[in-house]
């Protein structure tokens, strides 16, 4: 699948305060780049735009990213209120004519090309009334979440205390959604720790990622 194939938006999520890491997980060095630059390179091979949407740490991550192109920078001035809310100011920033978005939080770099690929591939060619496609690992749902503009919809009609689980919990009850499975571990695996990321770094160094 190549750029614009799906005609997927990519919503990337670094609005967190990262308190537990200590650091912005954004900025956290992985594979020669950090967690947002290597996951706004691997998403901007598929989706176009890439929005990253931040909050707290606005502006140490824009400026480490000023050189790069393609980013549609957001900032959510209530990043305070969680997820949710971060969510659907990057949904606001979708163009309106985008087939679907792939939404997932920056604290999840180890997602693999080839499975970003087969996920985009599946949305693509989506049976009549599935909305979602979402990967699957062993029992566990994962990261990133592919929505038609129905859902995403659906979701920034959510009100405040909301979750966007209800929306996609909603699709899967009803049968519209497409659960992908894989052995991909980064699908599922995200790092809020020192001790999660040192050993994310480990595994890596190991090639066993």
């Amino acid at each position: 699948m190549k750029v614009g194939d799906a005609g997927l938006t990519a919503v990337i999520l670094s609005g967190g305060a990262s308190r537990r890491m200590g650091s912005p997980k954004a900025l956290l060095p992985i594979a020669g780049t950090t967690f947002l630059g290597r996951l706004a390179g691997l998403l901007g091979s598929y989706c176009q735009p890439v929005v990253v949407v931040t909050g707290e740490h606005d502006r140490e991550i824009r400026a480490a990213f000023a050189a790069q192109e393609g980013i549609r920078w957001v900032f959510n001035e209530r990043h305070e209120l969680g997820m949710l809310s971060s969510l659907q100011k990057g949904l606001a920033a979708v163009p309106k004519d985008a087939a679907g978005v792939a939404f997932l939080p920056v604290d999840s770099p180890a997602l693999r090309d080839e499975t970003l690929a087969h996920l985009g591939d599946c949305f693509r060619r989506r049976p009549p009334g599935i909305r979602i496609v979402q990967p699957r690992c062993g029992d566990r749902r994962g990261h990133p979440v592919l929505i038609a503009p129905e859902v995403a919809g659906a979701i920034f009609a959510l009100p405040a205390g909301a979750q966007a689980r209800d929306v996609t919990r909603a699709e899967a009850a009803a049968c519209r959604t497409l659960y992908v499975e894989t052995d991909d571990r980064g699908t599922v695996e995200d790092v809020d720790t020192p001790e999660e990321y040192a050993a994310l770094a480990g595994m890596w160094a190991k090639g066993s990622v």
